[in-house]
């Protein structure tokens, strides 16, 4: 069984994140890193809030907030680093990225994203 792409967002630093599953919750996996050189951080637990499809993703260094795009049009996504638990900033907000943009290959424990349109 393949897995499919969840998420694709990038910060502002240009750093990627990127989250497949394959069946269900247990099987989301996150990465992060300029493309090429993605670090999987450990999903620890992952939240889909009954509003419509808000996604909370906890992982050992962070938590990916996707609000529902149904009850929350325009609200960008963020990334919160574990040791930056500070109230909510806009340095902390992603830009959603079109999976259809890139070439993503997902091999076991890699994964390399590549864009392939402008």
């Amino acid at each position: 069984m393949s897995r499919r792409v969840e998420y694709l967002c990038q910060a502002g630093d240009g750093t990627l994140i990127y989250v497949s599953s394959q069946d269900g919750y247990d099987s989301f996996r996150l990465w992060r890193g300029d493309g090429r050189a993605m670090r999987e951080d450990r999903v620890i637990q992952v939240q889909r809030l009954p509003d419509g499809g808000t996604t909370i993703i906890d992982t050992e260094t962070g938590t990916l907030w996707s609000p529902s795009p149904l009850r929350s049009p325009g609200t960008l996504p963020r990334w919160i680093d574990i040791e930056d638990l500070q109230p909510l900033r806009d340095d902390q907000n992603l830009t959603r990225l079109d999976p259809a943009d890139f070439d993503i290959t997902e091999t076991g424990d890699e994964v390399v994203v590549v864009r392939v349109s402008p």
